[in-house]
């Protein structure tokens, strides 16, 4: 009796914790469901007067994005923009999305320090560049490109020069060998653009042909795939992505891309002597990871990362974009070729004096970066309320800054797909709004190495044209069909060929 007692006892005990765990789940769910749902409403009250398309209860407006190709994904948004221009929404199940093509609004997020942060899709990029400028979270960054800032001043710059002439004229050695054929020219101005940011930050010099190309080619997978795992909302999770072949072919381009980065001279934390000579910007890196404590070595070697990673693909895309779009333009092209005689002559190299005198080429090459932003896309979350005009961005959203609407938008251009060089006249862009024209982002966390670029590019420019006369299979600008992946390129590939002058 007493034992047929005691195990009703015990059962009744085993059933009352089952119910107490159920409930507790239960209660905990809802809960849960009910934080969300509220902060959901919230977010809907908050954002109440920006307009946006209506989407489906639980998911918002997911279906018209998820499983859609980049492509489709971008069509999306050029056409959100046509029916909402300037700024709209739109959600992902209980994500608040908001893309912004506005001048006005785009210089108050870029510049407000509660829009910093970068969203949370930029953590993908973490398995290379680490807590890099491009990549960390604001209180890094701070610190760090406070540090980094005189890594980019005019001595340093100017010192660069040497590498420029030389790099390039290598190149047009591999494209004079190419003179009447069709040929893409991205993997060799990516090729061309790694070993200038090699050899300008690391006095590295890869050998060639076989390594001038092999760390652009990797990156460009890189980014592919980095896409894929962006645009798939289930491989968002670590737990799931971690289990998939694009996680194993992201590990692999891992270790070989940094193996770039630890060539010759660079075994960080192993092979430093006080008595070696490094280039200018690696021995200010080195010096600092001896100076600050908070500047470790790890530090150092992902910001050789980001400068290799944001010097190569961006740069190589804005080039051949500039050259494709000359070849259809014969008489722009004739201008330059003058200006470039006028400056330096048939035969001397480019020195840092004549990069200011280059005015034409210059407005030409703003203007294709215009047309053609190679990183059309830049993504923050807003961390607190931001108000815009009559309306208020919630916290936790996240803000879609699409500079190409922009650069394209007739409210800020007239007649936005002709080609024209003059728009960048000093009187013509005092009449616009600054933010109208953002090619390397803007606000305190905008490119720090844009005057690189700059006189990177402008060094090629000028000893190409020189040398050879280009020519494109398009006949106007509005022939190139754009693809986005996640970089801006044209659909048939960067197709030039180039023709030597007598």
């Amino acid at each position: 009796m007493d034992g047929n007692l005691s195990y009703l006892v015990e059962e009744n005990g085993i059933d009352n914790l089952k119910s107490l765990l159920i409930t507790t789940a239960v209660i905990l769910c809802s809960l849960w469901l009910a934080k969300i749902f509220w902060s959901w409403k919230n977010m809907q009250l908050i954002s109440s007067k920006i307009q946006g398309p209506k989407g489906y209860p639980l998911f918002g407006n997911a279906f018209d994005f998820l499983g859609k190709s980049a492509d489709d994904i971008f069509a999306t948004l050029m056409n959100l923009f046509q029916m909402y221009p300037g700024i709209t929404k739109f959600w992902l199940g209980n994500k608040l999305v908001i893309p912004i093509s506005q001048p006005e609004y785009l210089e108050i997020v870029l510049n407000h320090p509660d829009c910093l942060e970068k969203n949370f899709m930029y953590n993908y990029t973490k398995f290379f560049l680490g807590n890099g400028l491009f990549s960390a979270p604001v209180s890094i960054w701070k610190k760090n490109r406070k540090l980094l800032n005189p890594t980019f001043n005019k001595t340093i710059l100017d010192s660069f020069m040497g590498v420029f002439n030389q790099q390039s004229k290598e190149l047009l050695e591999v494209l004079a060998k190419n003179s009447g054929k069709t040929f893409d020219i991205f993997p060799l101005l990516s090729a061309y653009n790694v070993d200038n940011v090699s050899e300008t930050l690391m006095g590295v010099k890869f050998e060639k042909p076989s390594q001038f190309s092999e760390f652009g080619e990797y990156l460009d997978e890189a980014l592919k795939l980095l896409l894929v795992r962006g645009t798939n909302i289930w491989y968002h999770s670590d737990f799931i992505f971690n289990f998939t072949n694009i996680k194993k072919t992201l590990d692999h381009i891992n270790q070989t891309m940094r193996k770039f980065t630890h060539k010759e001279k660079i075994r960080l934390g192993e092979e430093i002597t006080d008595d070696e000579k490094w280039p200018p910007l690696l021995e200010y890196l080195l010096q600092l990871s001896k100076d600050k404590k908070e500047f470790s070595l790890e530090h150092v070697h992902n910001e050789i990362n980001t400068f290799m990673v944001a010097g190569t693909d961006t740069s190589a895309g804005t080039l051949a974009f500039f050259f494709v779009a000359l070849g259809a333009l014969p008489d722009i092209q004739q201008k330059i070729y003058n200006e470039v005689i006028e400056v330096i002559g048939e035969d001397r190299d480019v020195n840092a004096e004549d990069l200011p005198k280059f005015e034409y080429m210059e407005r030409t090459l703003k203007e294709s970066m215009r047309l053609f932003t190679v990183t059309p896309l830049i993504m923050r979350t807003a961390s607190e309320n931001v108000v815009l005009g009559d309306a208020t961005i919630p916290a936790g959203s996240t803000l879609l800054l699409f500079t190409l609407d922009t650069h394209r938008n007739p409210r800020y251009w007239k007649d936005p797909l002709k080609f024209d060089p003059d728009r960048f006249l000093p009187d013509n862009i005092a009449e616009r709004h600054p933010y109208t024209f953002l090619p390397f982002s803007g606000g305190p966390r905008g490119c720090i190495g844009f005057k690189y670029a700059m006189m990177s590019m402008k060094a090629l420019i000028a000893l190409m044209i020189r040398k050879m006369e280009i020519k494109s299979e398009f006949k106007s600008i509005e022939d190139i069909e754009l693809t986005f992946n996640p970089l801006l390129k044209p659909k048939t590939g960067f197709n030039i060929s180039v023709q030597l002058r007598a």
